[in-house]
C-alpha cells in the first residue's frame, strides 16, 4: 500500500525566501518599530542655548506601562497624564465617569461645589509648544538643562440623565459645566507659594444632549516641566532629571517620572536643533514623543 500523501512543510530557509519575496513585492514600505516617526538626523553639533519648539513627531501614546502608586490610585480626579484614560466610558468603563453630583453643597463657602467625584475621559494630548535650554559654565562645560513642553487635546463626554440625577440633584447643563470647572480647579491644588496650579481640564462647556442629558466638551492640557544636569558626547545627549523637578501641571506624578537617564540623538545645524529619542526611546520621558525640531530662541 502506498503511504498517504503528506503536505510538504516549508523549511526555515524556504520561509525566509518567501518573506524576502513578499518584502520585495511590497517595496519594503513597512514602518516596523519606528512607527510613524522616522529617526531624525544625527550630525552632532552643539545643543547649547535656548530653543523653541518648531516641529515634532509623536505617535499615539498607549496606556502607561508603570502601574499607578497607592497615592495615585486613591486620588480623585486622577493625576495629569500624557497617556489616555484607562477606559473610555462608552465602551467598557464607567458610563457616568464616576460622577457624584450632590444636591447639596457640603464645602462652604463655595455654593457651586456640588460635584464630589468625577473622572472625565481624555485621549493622549499632543505637544503644541515648548522651550528647552542647555546651560554651560564659564569654561563651556555642560551644567544644567530646563525643559517646558505644553501638551493639549480636546475631548467630549456625555452624561445621561441617570448620571446627573442619581444622587438627587437636577442640574442644568450650565450648572454641570460650572461645577466641573470648580471641581477640577479645587483638585489641582496650589504650589508652595499658595498660587493656584492649572487644572488639567479647562474651558468646559456642556450642552443639552438628545436624551435629556448633557454633552460636555473640554480642553485637556498638561504642562511638562523638568530640569537637571546634562552631558554630551559626539551626537549623544544624556539628561539626568532632578527627581523633584519633573512635574505635570506643577504636580509630582511618580508613575510618569523618569527612572533612569534620558538619552537622545542630536543634530544641530545653524539655528536648528533636532532631538530624536535614542534607540526608539521617548524624549523627556513623554510617552510617544520621538522627535523634536527646535529653533534657536531669538
Amino acid at each position: 500500500m502506498k503511504p498517504a500523501h503528506r503536505p510538504r512543510i516549508a523549511t526555515p530557509n524556504v520561509l525566509a525566501l518567501i518573506t524576502l519575496a513578499l518584502l520585495a513585492a511590497l517595496g519594503c514600505s513597512a514602518k516596523g518599530v519606528e512607527g510613524a516617526c522616522a529617526a531624525g538626523a544625527t550630525c552632532g553639533g552643539s545643543p547649547v542655548g535656548t530653543w523653541d519648539l518648531a516641529g515634532r513627531c509623536q505617535y499615539p501614546a498607549e496606556h502607561p506601562d508603570q502601574p499607578l502608586g497607592p497615592q495615585e490610585q486613591e486620588k480623585n480626579p486622577l493625576f495629569p497624564s500624557l497617556t489616555p484614560s484607562q477606559a473610555q466610558q462608552t465602551t467598557d468603563g464607567d458610563w457616568c465617569s464616576e460622577l457624584y453630583y450632590s444636591p447639596q453643597d457640603n464645602r462652604a463657602p463655595d455654593p457651586n461645589s456640588k460635584i464630589k467625584a468625577v473622572n472625565l475621559w481624555h485621549d493622549a494630548p499632543a505637544v503644541v509648544g515648548g522651550q528647552i535650554t542647555f546651560n554651560t559654565d564659564s569654561g563651556g562645560n555642560p551644567t544644567t538643562y530646563s525643559t517646558a513642553l505644553d501638551f493639549a487635546g480636546q475631548d467630549i463626554t456625555h452624561f445621561a440623565p441617570l448620571c446627573l440625577e442619581f444622587y438627587g440633584a437636577q442640574p442644568t447643563c450650565s450648572d454641570l459645566a460650572l461645577n466641573l470647572t470648580d471641581f477640577y480647579a479645587q483638585a489641582a491644588g496650589v504650589d508652595a507659594s499658595n498660587n493656584p496650579l492649572p487644572p488639567s481640564f479647562q474651558n468646559i462647556v456642556c450642552q443639552a444632549g438628545s436624551d435629556g442629558g448633557c454633552d460636555c466638551g473640554y480642553d485637556y492640557d498638561v504642562a511638562l516641566t523638568d530640569s537637571g544636569s546634562w552631558s554630551f558626547a559626539g551626537s549623544i545627549l544624556t539628561e539626568t532629571s532632578d527627581p523633584n523637578s519633573y512635574l505635570y501641571n506643577g504636580q509630582q506624578v511618580g508613575s510618569q517620572a523618569p527612572t533612569g537617564l534620558m538619552v537622545a540623538s542630536t543634530c544641530q545645524s545653524g539655528d536648528t536643533l533636532t532631538l530624536t529619542g535614542y534607540n526608539g526611546g521617548n524624549l523627556s520621558n513623554a510617552p510617544g514623543l520621538r522627535v523634536l525640531t527646535l529653533s534657536r530662541h531669538m
